[in-house]
């Protein structure tokens, strides 16, 4: 029993230890949206339609990778009804 006590003792003080680090963020909320009208020309390098996050840092190697604002529904993997929304940021990559 008092390995018990002292394991709920360490994970409390870690708690406290974590919190006291990152918690003055949990109240912060960050959100953005592919439908925003700073994507009306597309999802680009540098762009930033949201709040609390910094601006987009993009970058692929062209031809095996990149990324996309488009509807989930349209490419008939069942998502239509995921709660995503019509528009979407969609990334991609292949070998």
């Amino acid at each position: 029993m008092k390995s018990n006590a002292l394991h709920l003792r360490q994970a409390i003080l870690c708690f406290v230890f974590l919190f006291g680090i990152i918690g003055g963020d949990w109240g912060q909320i960050f959100t953005d949206n592919a439908s925003n009208s700073a994507y009306s020309s597309g999802w680009n390098n540098a762009s930033n339609g949201g709040s609390g996050f910094q601006s987009w840092t993009l970058s692929s190697d062209g031809a095996n990778a990149g990324r996309f604002i488009g509807n989930p529904s349209d490419a008939g993997y069942g998502m239509s009804s995921s709660g995503i929304g019509s528009t979407a940021f969609g990334l991609y990559g292949h070998t």
